[in-house]
């Protein structure tokens, strides 16, 4: 499966929907008028049930073509990563004897999109992140390394799945650069609980996933829109953006809202 690719995918309600939110962004940051008619977006697009029936259900049926072709693309992306997670483990075992590395974020709970970076956080009892840097900069296959440094420290490497397929035995590797996250644990660090109860309410609501694969995709486009700059990333936690934690605890907010209002006039 060396050098499969598959074509990025234009879903129609999708991009419907996207165009009118832009050009409702254009119109605020060029109006001083707040926004009206909070049941519509901008140009009239109806999301009430109710008013727009067909395209809700166009858009519910977008959002789960989204999702399985999602889960489709990270599940052939996950076994290249996963050898630069091994080789990585590897090479930091080599300097640090007792340190463990374990995955979270997205590439844990399963909301990978095409753009998602790889979080891995290591564990171990003195602060080595200063090294690591070190380490991974004499590295061939390891292109930048940058060090973030603020209440959770994280180093972000950008790995050459071309250049390490030279020096290390890879199944599958697609020929993008596949970002790294690695952390280290602290009292802060909270990426390991979050991604275990994450996971537990994806299993108890499977309309969750859907629902935050499409906002943090929505994140991306809107991002790298050509109409719309953005001093910072809207998907970078680490650039004033939302991270999946916090697109998790939107998506739950509105879904809890959204049943107990439905329920409460059913039952009226």
């Amino acid at each position: 499966m060396y050098g499969f690719s598959i074509k990025q995918v234009s879903i129609a309600s999708v991009d419907l929907i996207y165009d009118h939110l832009l050009d409702g962004a254009m119109a605020i940051e060029h109006s001083t008028e707040p926004p009206v008619q909070p049941n519509r977006t901008f140009k009239g697009i109806s999301l009430v049930e109710s008013e727009n029936k067909e395209l809700l259900e166009r858009l519910g049926s977008d959002m789960i073509l989204f999702t399985e072709w999602c889960e489709h693309w990270c599940n052939w992306r996950r076994r290249g990563y996963l050898v630069a997670v091994n080789e990585l483990t590897r090479i930091i075992h080599n300097q640090f004897r007792n340190a463990q590395i374990e995955l979270y974020g997205s590439s844990r709970t399963g909301l990978m999109i095409p753009s998602s970076d790889v979080d891995i956080v290591i564990v171990y009892n003195e602060d080595l992140l200063d090294k690591v840097v070190n380490i991974l900069m004499d590295i061939p296959w390891v292109r930048t390394v940058k060090h973030i440094k603020g209440s959770v420290q994280v180093v972000k490497a950008e790995i050459d799945p071309t250049v390490m397929a030279n020096t290390t035995v890879i199944p599958t590797m697609e020929k993008n650069i596949l970002v790294f996250d690695i952390t280290q644990i602290s009292t802060t660090h909270t990426g390991i609980n979050s991604a275990v109860a994450i996971k537990n309410k994806l299993n108890r609501f499977w309309e969750l996933k859907p629902l935050i694969l499409f906002l943090k995709e929505l994140l991306v486009v809107l991002s790298n829109s050509i109409h719309v700059q953005y001093e910072n990333k809207l998907n970078s936690p680490y650039e004033g953006g939302m991270n999946s934690v916090a697109a998790v605890i939107v998506v739950i907010a509105y879904l809890f809202a959204f049943t107990s209002t439905l329920g409460s006039s059913t039952s009226g």
